[in-house]
């Protein structure tokens, strides 16, 4: 943990690491994680936030991030996930953030990627989804937002993308996104 992190953890937060995850957090990371989130990432998770990325996580929130899913958080993302958002992660998803990506989920969103599934968020693209949408992405979707997309779906909406959709917004996604992510994507995991 590099100089300056701010890690507060209240109480009745469970953390599971199983072995061989890898944790580096450069300086200036704000990890705020309020009572009664649940995090487990399995094995050779590899996880690197690099400088000023803040997450507050608010109660209530379930992680689980199965083995060989890739996250790179690039400098200045924001991530603020409300209470009672529930986000499961199945094994050999991809996530590339590029900097200054703003997420803001509102509570009782229900996000559910099922394996396989890639993600990449370029720049300055905007996500704001109210409370009660429901996202369900089965294998094999493809996803690639380019910079400065604007997404905003209100409450009750209903996504279902079934398997093998393809997703290609505008030019230069490249699912690993942007300038300051090098996380060499090896077996594994990379972050």
């Amino acid at each position: 943990h590099s100089p300056f992190n701010q890690f507060s953890h209240s109480p009745f937060n469970q953390f599971s690491h199983s072995p061989f995850n890898q944790f580096s957090h450069s300086p200036f990371n704000q990890f705020s994680h309020s009572p009664f989130n649940q995090f487990s990432h399995s094995p050779f998770n590899q996880f690197s936030h690099s400088p000023f990325n803040q997450l507050s996580h608010s109660p209530f929130n379930q992680f689980s991030h199965s083995p060989f899913n890739q996250f790179s958080h690039s400098p200045f993302n924001q991530f603020s996930h409300s209470p009672f958002n529930q986000f499961s992660h199945s094994p050999f998803n991809q996530f590339s953030h590029s900097p200054f990506n703003q997420f803001s989920h509102s509570p009782f969103n229900q996000f559910s990627h099922s394996p396989f599934n890639q993600f990449s968020h370029s720049p300055f693209n905007q996500f704001s989804h109210s409370p009660f949408n429901q996202f369900s992405h089965s294998p094999f979707n493809q996803f690639s937002h380019s910079p400065f997309n604007q997404f905003s779906h209100s409450p009750f909406n209903q996504f279902s993308h079934s398997p093998f959709n393809q997703f290609s917004h505008s030019p230069f996604n490249q699912f690993s996104h942007s300038p300051f992510n090098q996380f060499s994507h090896s077996p594994f995991n990379q972050f």
